[in-house]
Formats: C-alpha cells, sequence, structure tokens
C-alpha cells in the first residue's frame, strides 16, 4: 500500500514540475539563480581564472563578467572567449 501511496506523489510530483517549467517565471527564476551561482562560483576561484596574462590573451573584461545579467551574457563575457 505504501508504494502506492509513493507511485502516485511521483505521478503529481511528475506533473507540477512540467507544469512549473512551462511557466515564464520559474523560468526567469531558474535563470537568475543560475547566473549568480555561476557567478559565485567565478568570483571564488577569481585569482586562478584571471591572471594578467589569461586576461590579455583572451581578451577578458571582467567588468562585463560581473555586470552579466543572464546566462547569455555570461558565457559571452568569459565562457566563449577561453573555449576558443
Amino acid at each position: 500500500m505504501q508504494w502506492l501511496k509513493l507511485f502516485d506523489f511521483c505521478l503529481e510530483f511528475c506533473r507540477t514540475t512540467k507544469y512549473l517549467l512551462g511557466w515564464e517565471g520559474l523560468r526567469r527564476v531558474y535563470f537568475y539563480i543560475m547566473t549568480e551561482n555561476i557567478r559565485g562560483i567565478i568570483r571564488r576561484w577569481q585569482k586562478q581564472l584571471f591572471p594578467e596574462e589569461v586576461k590579455q590573451r583572451y581578451d577578458i573584461n571582467e567588468r562585463a563578467i560581473w555586470s552579466a545579467a543572464t546566462l547569455c551574457e555570461l558565457d559571452d563575457a568569459y565562457t566563449r572567449r577561453i573555449s576558443v
């Protein structure tokens, strides 16, 4: 009987998750949180990621990284430059 309750819960959770991910507002919140988390990781490793030679070699503008408001802006400012 317990497994039936668990199965019902999982089905309802999947339906709810599918609905919420389709909701534009939740997507905005998700992308905001992801951008802040990635920016936090970059900030934590800032000294290792931004030595002068790397900034000059890849033309990295730290100000653009810290002012990035979306994942795409953050990607353009850092990730795409490094992976070339």
